[in-house]
């Protein structure tokens, strides 16, 4: 808001002039403010001024909104999203409640402000009810969930102008927080056609699809309070019995033709389209026990053309390998798969799983230019017995983390043993980034 008054005045007269004619003319004003949220998960955050369960609605500054409205007509649009396969949470991740934040206006905050704009605008705004719609990225990009959106809105008009009855409710439905026992979990799975990296935990997820050309297909959602601890938007990644897993997805992914790297948010999307998809994948563990390795089987669907999927997979569930600065999972073929992992300069340290019988690793050895495509390999097997072996880049997906000084660039590498054709399975570097 001091930005717009200090730097653009003009948008925040003009904002006064439209308000003034309205309430010339009519009782209330209804303020629709709209915003992006670069998720892929079709969703539609409404901030009112407050987070229902976590701020009282008396509790200064008071939502943007009067509690008639809010009841009626909020909840009427949220209903409206929801039929169409929209999420509506209520300020789950942007409640319109900061200083700054526009909407403030709306509430009695900024009555006596020093500026003479503001007041006027905050006098004018006690007889406008404001909500903030964040839109995830499905929901503004051409497709069938901005055209749900557009309907859902316009089904709503008549509520949001007082001229038909909405959901009238008693309560105003509060915002669960996730708990706080969610765990992380990720799988990652290498074959000869698609390769493809999942996570889960407490904050959203993400799901990677790479196919055989650089293209990669991308989901991100967060949660929005309320889901299963196995589960964020659409994608839903449950243990069953016997250390099986399942992995099912129905919904939009961004198609990206390569995985060139980019630092500027609206560049790198604007060289995505949207697909539609259908994910069904079973994790079957190689044995009983800890072990993180098994095999993938499923099918995947996007845009209607399906095509099945067998891979080699590694489970991994929050242990010490997966925070490590440096990751390899490999699967080295007549049933041995080797995961090693590093941290902090220390030497690696893993083990090899041997038709179910995991060898520890005494010694390990990685070489290689880190930005090149090769990794060469020695570890020493408890007993004594040496093993080398070089694995090569099929897929490479670098990362930068802003946040730090410098940035971080984490790095995910599918990797097929040097004469072999199929992707083998992944490595994962963290590193301080001196190019970003």
């Amino acid at each position: 808001m001091s930005t717009a008054h200090d730097r653009a005045p003009a948008f925040l007269e003009l904002l006064a002039e439209v308000l003034a004619g309205i309430l010339a003319r009519h009782e209330r004003a209804v303020v629709l403010v709209v915003h992006g949220w670069n998720v892929v998960q079709p969703i539609v955050d409404l901030g009112i001024g407050y987070r229902p369960g976590r701020h009282a609605p008396g509790t200064p500054p008071g939502p943007t909104v009067s509690p008639a409205f809010m009841t009626d007509a909020v909840l009427s649009l949220a209903r409206a999203l929801e039929a169409r396969g929209i999420a509506s949470p209520l300020g789950a991740r942007y409640p319109a409640r900061a200083r700054e934040n526009l909407l403030q206006l709306f509430t009695a905050r900024y009555l006596d402000d020093a500026r003479p704009l503001v007041r006027r605008l905050a006098a004018l705004g006690r007889a406008c009810d404001a909500v903030q719609l964040e839109l995830g990225l499905p929901v503004r990009w051409p497709g069938p969930w901005r055209t749900g959106l557009i309907e859902a809105i316009v089904e709503s008009v008549p509520t949001l102008l007082g001229r038909a009855p909405g959901l009238r409710v008693a309560s105003v439905p509060a915002t669960v927080d996730p708990p706080a026992s969610v765990r992380t979990r990720s799988l990652e799975f290498a074959s000869d056609g698609r390769c493809g990296l999942m996570a889960i935990d407490r904050v959203g997820a993400r799901l990677l699809l790479f196919g055989e050309r650089e293209e990669l297909l991308l989901f991100t959602g967060e949660r929005t309070g309320g889901e299963r601890t196995g589960q964020v938007g659409s994608l839903s990644f449950d243990a069953t019995d016997g250390g099986r897993h399942h992995v099912r997805y129905e919904g939009p992914l961004l198609r990206f033709p390569d995985t060139t790297p980019f630092l500027d948010l609206e560049t790198g999307l604007a060289r995505a389209t949207l697909a539609s998809a259908r994910l069904a994948l079973e994790f079957e563990p190689a044995h009983g026990g800890a072990c993180p390795f098994g095999s993938l089987a499923g099918h995947l669907t996007v845009d209607g053309r399906t095509e099945r999927i067998r891979a080699t997979a590694t489970l991994d569930q929050a242990d010490a390998s997966g925070q490590a600065a440096e990751r390899l999972a490999l699967a080295l073929g007549d049933d041995e798969r080797l995961l090693l992992w590093a941290d902090g300069g220390a030497p690696p340290t893993g083990f090899l799983c041997r038709s179910g019988e995991h060898v520890a690793i005494d010694e390990a050895v990685l070489a290689g230019d880190p930005d090149g495509p090769d990794v060469d390999l020695e570890i020493r097997l408890a007993g004594g017995a040496w093993r080398a072996l070089t694995a090569t880049m099929v897929h490479r997906l670098p990362v930068v983390r802003g946040g730090s000084v410098p940035p971080v660039c984490v790095e995910f590498v599918a990797c097929r043993l040097v004469g072999e054709t199929a992707a083998a399975g992944w490595r994962f570097t963290r590193r301080a980034s001196r190019d970003a």
